[in-house]
């Protein structure tokens, strides 16, 4: 299933293809604990910016080891990148609407 989300101010949009059941994942790390963000990991190859990456910013903290993407207009995390893994780890918040294909 193809799943399409973005920011709320709609300057940034991505889709993701995944399983129509997904399994998301609590993470430790302190700006998603204390914000409640559930992730959803894919495959890089699944993942796909449609607009907006000139609009992304990257935070990085402590060991510096995962890339925390934001919206600078909105300020909402989307995805990261970690060194140690080799997809995309999705905010299951910003899978706003889906569409099947």
């Amino acid at each position: 299933m193809i799943y399409k989300g973005g920011c709320h101010c709609g300057a940034v949009q991505f889709e993701v293809e995944a399983p129509e059941s997904m399994t998301c994942q609590d993470c430790n790390c302190s700006i998603c604990s204390t914000s409640g963000y559930r992730h959803l990991i894919v495959p890089k190859s699944a993942f796909k910016l449609l607009q907006g990456e000139n609009t992304l910013t990257t935070y990085t903290f402590d060991s510096a080891e995962a890339k925390h993407t934001f919206c600078k207009i909105f300020g909402i995390k989307f995805f990261f990148r970690a060194q140690t893994l080799t997809g995309i780890v999705l905010t299951f918040a910003a899978l706003i609407r889906s569409q099947q294909h």
